[in-house]
């Protein structure tokens, strides 16, 4: 195999773990921002539907705080996942499977689809942190997308390489 060949290898992959590292840290985000959004967010159907079975005491009063603390871990959970699998796939390490690509690629899109949602009903006093979230997403969005077209470039002179053994 020429250097050329190994230092592509080497970009792709060092490309698929600091995506897998990132996840992390969006796994992070995410559980942040559902937090602070069920906070402080105005018109959140999760508090109202939690709030009304509160009310009628069909659900104790901290029932809340467990399902915001689930919900956020579930959010976390997706990333890590992803994260984890990615840097797993990048430095070679297990079965080459490639379904977190595909959680992740769905992921991104409903990221995608829903940064315009965040300037729909926006107020001038939040338009910074609107726009500090759409950016995060942005990112996130991009890291995704680079993640999968590392590991398809991966694959893709993986397959060459066999081929030419």
């Amino acid at each position: 195999m020429d250097d050329q060949k190994r230092q592509l290898i080497k970009k792709y992959e060092s490309n698929i773990i600091l995506s897998g590292r990132s996840m992390l840290f969006f796994g992070l985000w995410d559980a942040f921002k559902f937090l602070a959004t069920y906070l402080y967010g105005e018109g959140g159907e999760l508090n109202e539907d939690l709030n009304v079975l509160i009310q009628a005491e069909l659900l104790p009063d901290y029932a809340e705080w467990i399902i915001v603390g689930i919900v956020c871990l579930l959010l976390f959970s997706f990333n890590f996942y992803i994260g984890a699998k990615a840097i797993a796939y990048g430095k070679g390490r297990g079965k080459r499977r490639v379904w977190f690509l595909i959680v992740a690629g769905i992921l991104g899109l409903a990221t995608l689809v829903g940064i315009p949602y965040y300037f729909s009903d926006i107020k001038i006093t939040d338009l910074d942190s609107v726009i500090a979230t759409a950016l995060m997403d942005v990112a996130f969005v991009y890291m995704v997308f680079d993640m999968i077209y590392s590991a398809g470039r991966l694959a893709a002179i993986n397959k060459k390489r066999q081929m030419e053994a």
